[in-house]
């Protein structure tokens, strides 16, 4: 279990990096980004909550919603670079 819970939290700090990469661009960016961004927060806030948990939580389950917030970032950079 400890395998796979310091997998997740290592999987979470490389999306923390990432969004706050992106809330960088949030300032210079479009509508269709923000929306985005704030469905992406409430994904966020749901995976700060699970890893807080973690220990009383599938740790599976927690990485589903961290892969499931990364494919948001990654459409999110998408966005940007059109």
């Amino acid at each position: 279990m400890d395998d796979v819970k310091d997998s997740v939290k290592e999987l979470v700090q490389k999306l923390k990096t990432e969004r706050d990469e992106l809330q960088v661009q949030l300032k210079l960016s479009s509508m269709e980004f923000r929306d985005h961004w704030e469905a992406a927060e409430v994904k966020w806030n749901h995976l700060e909550q699970k890893v807080s948990d973690l220990s009383h939580e599938s740790a599976e389950a927690t990485r589903s919603v961290a892969h499931e917030l990364a494919e948001m970032y990654r459409n999110m950079r998408n966005i940007i670079k059109r």
